[in-house]
């Protein structure tokens, strides 16, 4: 059933649906442009802050400690080992000293051994150099591809592209609620109309107006009795009178 308001127009439901869902669109976007804005302006105060740690060399140590822990064991044993082999020989050499086929000096057999000992001190020094550089070198590598990750991540945030999302669903929502308040408008506007053509026909000289003062008219002509069938009416009973005398 329609009433007078759908008789006169005005956008539809479907119209006032489709506006509204426009709105939430935008509003959607927007928000999304304020968090990712926020997230991304975040990523880049952490991203200034790792770059000033690797400007002062401060990219820490790339080897967990269970991994550290395991070369450091394997280069003390590896050491050992060659130790213990070189200090055999040594040994060995030293036995054979008494069958004339080896001089040595007073005191030479102590300066071989601390010799040996000082090789190996030596070579466990460069292991864990060796270590400690492949360390930080590793962190190094670790820090920079921290970077690239986070200079990724700024990437993805992209708040322009929601930000013209939005501004490109405003845009299409202005246009929604202009169209929807013309038709508002004209709908009003019929509504004024016929409202203020009902209302002066009903003033003196309209149709309204007219209409009823014609059927007053005949109403009032209409009150003053039945026509006299014998067609003399007053003014015959004056005539008749004088006759009867």
């Amino acid at each position: 059933m329609c009433g007078l308001g759908d008789l006169l127009g005005g956008p539809s439901q479907g119209e006032k649906t489709a506006a509204a869902n426009s709105s939430k669109l935008e509003s959607m976007y927007s928000a999304d442009f304020a968090t990712n804005y926020g997230e991304q302006q975040s990523a880049l105060n952490d991203l200034n802050g790792m770059l000033n740690d690797l400007r002062q060399g401060k990219t820490g140590q790339g080897f967990g400690a269970q991994e550290l822990a395991a070369l450091n064991t394997q280069a003390n044993e590896g050491v050992a080992q060659s130790y213990a082999k070189a200090q055999q020989q040594l040994n060995n050499t030293l036995a054979a000293r008494g069958g004339g086929n080896v001089y040595l000096p007073t005191g030479g057999e102590d300066q071989l051994r601390a010799v040996l000992a000082s090789d190996a001190a030596k070579t466990m020094s460069q292991e864990q150099l060796g270590i400690t550089l492949d360390n930080y070198k590793a962190g190094r590598e670790n820090f920079l591809n921290a970077i690239s990750g986070k200079e990724a991540l700024i990437r993805s945030y992209d708040p322009t592209a929601y930000g013209a999302m939005a501004q490109k669903q405003n845009a299409e929502n202005f246009e929604q609620q202009k169209k929807l308040n013309e038709e508002n408008q004209a709908r009003i506007g019929r509504i004024f109309g016929t409202v203020t053509g009902i209302a002066s026909s009903f003033i003196p000289g309209g149709a309204a107006f007219k209409a009823i003062s014609g059927l007053k008219g005949l109403f009032s002509s209409g009150s003053s009795g039945p026509a006299d069938p014998s067609g003399v009416g007053a003014a015959g009973a004056d005539v008749a009178g004088p006759a009867g005398f």
